[in-house]
């Protein structure tokens, strides 16, 4: 694309976006300064400019005048858009290409607005044509009028032909548009034009051509001092005349203006005058009213600095382990409480370390003596297995029942014996003495073979001991004792707290094997189950609940002695802890200490929506309420120049400034 037709792109449409900080001269410039035959508008942020349709009008209006069109590009800004409209903008709240509907849409609208201008600026030039104008010569003043009309011939003063020329003036200068035009019910005038001294005011009246009813149809009584009568003219006496004003200037805003019509108003007689008065200061008392308005709007700005100070806050509590309840009850004292089970089964291989004999045992006979007769005990009878102890310590056992001391026999022969265990060491020659258990050898009872015992030999092999089943047992009690353990341990989640003082584990039952303890094996298969069970308290939620515990103390204690509930906010450095102070069964003790600094949380929107909108001492003693140290909250209105009456808390977004400062001890 050469040049020339980017020139010509650029010349045809040109985008501005309206920014937060853009003021409504800073738009104004842009579209004078522009180049294009189209402006797009695009307000993407919140501003001020927005929030009024008379601002946008302004806009309109600006464009108008340089015959511009005009597309107002409103962004997800509802009210923004209404106001645009109420203006007479063309809008769209597309974020893409304006379609040409929109530019069509637009054209019309300026075009609609430049015609009815210029109609409305025909009529007014029509309406203020001097009366020469419309008399075309001095032949036609003769003409004799119908006889319900009444023609007056006049002499315009020179203060009078200065208005003319001076509203000729302010015509050409709007078909230049040079100066500020000021549209009001149809009149325009443009602004900065020089006014000279004014003169004496002499209105020579010619006597009226015929009597009756004056009538005033298609005349402009602007320009007429006095109506026709059939009467003659009085001469006007100098009491009667215009007292000269002296105008130097033309002031364009503020308090001189209305300072120079009001001289203007009251030094001038002439109806003539006070018209033209009138229809200049009508527009301008009303852009003085709008302009004050705005500034009673829009430069309101209140900025409040609220203090606050953080206090040390502390609570030390004791609650109940309950195991039914659900929740944490602060109020009632009350931590849940849960009980856990584990269960686990191991299983081991061992081998065998015992030791073990088979064979046959020794066997023979042995002689009783009873050395003991008595009447009281005349016999003595020995029940099979009673044990005999030779004097080398070996152990053998009556085959059968005997009974000594019948018929005066006090020794009985051939007492038949067994030894106690296998072995070729049971094979004792004969002439043993031995020992009865439960009697005395010397004055009871004793024993000895006359004969050799025969028969005892042995033969060793391995077994499954008791020793290697405590050896196996123990080994499988260690790993599973720590699995379950951990197990339980880890048993933790959703903030449950294990209780390690109530952690056990044993095993279930008697183990396992698939050989009998003493037999003989070579290796054994062994199994033991274990069971393992724990308590937890809701310790996580104890954590979570801690800042509404020291928030609830700090309240009940009231530590910013303020009326009403306020809202807390807990430093993030508190200092916690939690103990089980005691466990009996189900019943458990949980001891909490926390300790932190707590102030308050201030919500500097919920305040402004309290405050805005209200008067001045309405406002201004909530906010002074809000009081939370030995310093009070400070308020500021600005502008400073405000009557206090005039003062209120302004409604628009960010008008109201709330600083919240805390003050360290």
């Amino acid at each position: 694309m050469n040049r020339e037709n980017v020139r010509e792109i650029k010349s045809e449409i040109e985008k501005f976006v309206v920014s937060r900080d853009d003021d409504l001269i800073d738009i104004i410039n842009k579209i004078n300064s522009s180049d294009a035959d189209k402006i797009i508008l695009t307000f993407t942020d919140p501003t001020d400019i927005l929030i009024s349709p008379i601002n946008l009008k302004v806009l309109l209006d600006s464009a108008d005048e340089k015959g511009k069109a005009l597309i107002a590009q409103v962004i997800q800004n509802p009210v923004g858009v209404r106001n645009a409209k109420e203006a007479g903008m063309t809008v769209t709240e597309a974020t893409g290409t304006i379609l040409d509907e929109y530019w069509n849409e637009s054209e019309k609208g300026l075009n609609r607005r430049t015609k009815r201008r210029d109609e409305k600026l025909h009529s007014s030039n029509i309406r203020y044509k001097p009366i020469e104008e419309v008399i075309e010569n001095k032949e036609e003043r003769s003409i004799k009028p119908p006889s319900n009309e009444v023609f007056v011939e006049k002499e315009k003063s020179d203060f009078q032909k200065k208005i003319e020329e001076t509203i000729e003036r302010s015509r050409n200068s709007m078909d230049n548009k040079a100066g500020k035009v000021i549209q009001q019910d149809g009149f325009e005038l443009v602004l900065d034009e020089d006014i000279q001294e004014a003169r004496p005011l002499t209105q020579p009246v010619k006597k009226p051509i015929k009597t009756g009813n004056p009538s005033l149809i298609g005349r402009d009584i602007a320009f007429m001092t006095t109506l026709p009568t059939d009467e003659e003219p009085a001469e006007i006496t100098p009491a009667q005349k215009i007292t000269p004003v002296k105008v130097k200037g033309l002031p364009q805003n503020g308090s001189p203006i209305l300072g120079f019509f009001k001289k203007l108003s009251t030094g001038l007689a002439s109806s003539t005058s006070k018209k033209i008065l009138i229809r200049v200061l009508a527009p301008l008392f009303a852009a003085l009213v709008i302009t004050l308005w705005l500034i009673y709007e829009l430069t309101p700005l209140v900025k409040a600095k609220i203090y606050i100070e953080s206090k040390p806050v502390s609570v030390e509590k004791i609650f109940n382990g309950d195991i039914k309840a659900n929740e944490f009850n602060y109020e009632n004292s009350i931590v849940p409480v849960k009980k856990e089970e584990a269960s686990k089964t191991a299983a081991g291989t061992a081998t065998p370390t015992g030791k073990a004999f088979r064979g046959n045992k020794a066997e023979g006979v042995v002689t009783l003596k009873y050395w003991g007769v008595s009447p009281e005990k005349p016999t003595v009878t020995l029940s099979a297995g009673t044990i005999l102890t030779s004097s080398g310590g070996l152990k053998y056992e009556i085959s059968n029942d005997v009974t000594i001391g019948e018929g005066g026999l006090f020794i009985k022969e051939n007492v038949a014996v067994r030894a106690a265990l296998v072995g070729e060491e049971y094979n004792l020659a004969g002439g043993n003495a031995f020992t009865v258990t439960g009697y005395n050898p010397s004055t009871e009872l004793s024993a000895e073979n006359t004969g050799a015992f025969t028969g005892g030999s042995k033969e060793e092999y391995t077994v499954f001991s008791q020793s290697d089943m405590d050896k196996i047992v123990k080994s499988l009690k260690t790993g599973t004792e720590k699995e379950l353990k951990d197990e339980l341990a880890g048993r933790t989640e959703n903030g449950w707290e294990i209780i390690t003082s109530t952690l056990k584990t044993a095993i279930d039952g008697n183990p396992k094997s698939d050989i009998p303890v003493g037999a003989e094996a070579e290796v054994v298969n062994v199994t033991i189950e274990m069971k393992g069970n724990a308590m937890y308290f809701k310790k996580g939620e104890i954590e979570a609940k801690m800042d509404e515990v020291l928030t609830k103390s700090a309240q009940d204690q009231n530590l910013f002695e303020t009326e009403g509930d306020i809202n807390l906010e807990l430093d993030e450095n508190i200092q916690k802890e939690i103990t089980v102070e005691e466990v009996k069964g189900n019943s458990i003790k949980i001891k909490v200490v926390a300790k932190g600094e707590v102030k308050p949380k201030i919500d500097k929107n919920e305040i402004i929506k309290e405050i805005k909108g209200k008067n001045w001492k309405d406002g201004s003693k909530i906010l002074k309420a809000k009081k939370y140290t030995d310093k009070a909250t400070e308020v500021e209105f600005s502008p400073k120049y405000f009557p206090e009456f005039l003062r209120y808390f302004p409604e628009r977004q960010g008008r109201i400034l709330i600083t919240v400062k805390e003050i360290f001890n």
